[in-house]
């Protein structure tokens, strides 16, 4: 396995960066702090479907920004 520098962490911070405001709340909140589908639907006041639709644009975004990292989107897809 090749060793990941740091210029594969910046492309992967642009690509989150680079999310709409909402989708990216929602993916941090999903993937970073942990919570689960129904938690950030209450806390936000959106619906769990809202929250399903926008990890889904937060994924095919990554996937399509991050295809030359496909082992670094597995990594963020199963945090």
């Amino acid at each position: 396995l090749r060793s990941r520098g740091l210029g594969d962490v910046y492309k992967r911070q642009k690509v989150i960066d680079s999310l709409p405001e909402r989708c990216r709340e929602i993916f941090l909140k999903s993937k970073i702090e942990g919570k689960k589908q129904k938690e950030i639907a209450e806390e936000m006041n959106i619906s769990i479907n809202t929250v399903e639709t926008q990890m889904g644009i937060a994924y095919k975004k990554l996937r399509n920004e991050l295809k030359d990292y496909f082992p670094l989107f597995i990594f963020l897809y199963y945090l």
